[in-house]
């Protein structure tokens, strides 16, 4: 743009020089023909200068669009690695489960292996997906991504992401208001650990006599299965709309 600039500059010094030499000479219609020739070359130079400058803005909104592209699918990425980790602690949760059942219904003894296993089999992992490079691209506007991609995104982190969070709410309220009440009963303590992960020892019978004979306990753990069956059903459907994505965004990013 910078030499665009100098380049007219130097035609318009050029041109008025003539223009006051004509008029020195009295010559006016060839005077005439040289304004009208540096009114035309102003506006070429202008013309020049706006198509420069457009161009230069292009290719920063394209260059913004490309790194919206790149952090929507690296957040991806991650946020697909953290569902199937989720998706093994719910199976482990469901083995701990049938593990402590079977044990239950076999009326085998007591053994303090199985304090991992009460409080694992409690255990649940929430669908929690990244939103912050989403939120970017909805604040630049998702119009330079093509229909389907679009609505993929949009149907990820709309509606598929609104279910998840009413499912983990299910699940919370299941355990604190339900199950919560009769396992502080029956377990020296019900505390949960914080990252999701199990505290070997932390869950021993009061007496475990009374709860291999509880049915109540038992319903707790078949409907603990139940819920982390339907929670990873639900994980398993976005983990593949997940990956149809993966496969949108990397045609994107290529095609850009």
């Amino acid at each position: 743009m910078g030499r665009a600039t100098n380049y007219h500059l130097s035609m318009l010094k050029f041109f008025h020089g003539i223009r006051q030499k004509l008029l020195s000479e009295n010559k006016f219609s060839k005077y005439l023909l040289y304004a009208i020739g540096e009114i035309v070359l102003v506006v070429i130079g202008i013309l020049i200068a706006l198509q420069i400058n457009t161009w230069n803005e292009e290719q920063k909104s394209k260059a913004l669009e490309l790194n919206i592209l790149k952090d929507l699918h690296n957040t991806l990425n991650a946020d697909f690695e953290l569902l199937n980790w989720g998706i093994a602690g719910n199976e482990s949760a469901m083995e701990s489960c049938k593990l402590v059942l079977a044990y239950l219904d076999q009326n085998k003894p007591y053994s303090d292996s199985l304090n991992f296993h009460f409080e694992n089999s409690h255990l649940w992992w929430k669908t929690i997906l990244t939103t912050s490079a989403y939120e970017r691209a909805k604040e630049h506007g998702l119009d330079f991504i093509n229909d389907s991609l679009r609505k993929n995104l949009n149907s990820l982190y709309n509606l598929h992401l609104s279910f998840s969070e009413t499912l983990n709410e299910r699940e919370e309220l299941y355990y604190y208001h339900t199950a919560s009440p009769i396992l502080i009963q029956m377990f020296e303590s019900t505390e949960l650990a914080l990252d999701n992960t199990a505290i070997e020892g932390n869950h021993i019978p009061l007496d475990f006599e009374k709860l291999k004979a509880s049915e109540r306990y038992k319903s707790i753990l078949r409907t603990s299965i139940g819920n982390k069956k339907k929670l990873n059903t639900w994980l398993k459907f976005i983990l593949n709309h997940m990956m149809d994505l993966d496969q949108g965004l990397k045609q994107a990013i290529e095609e850009y």
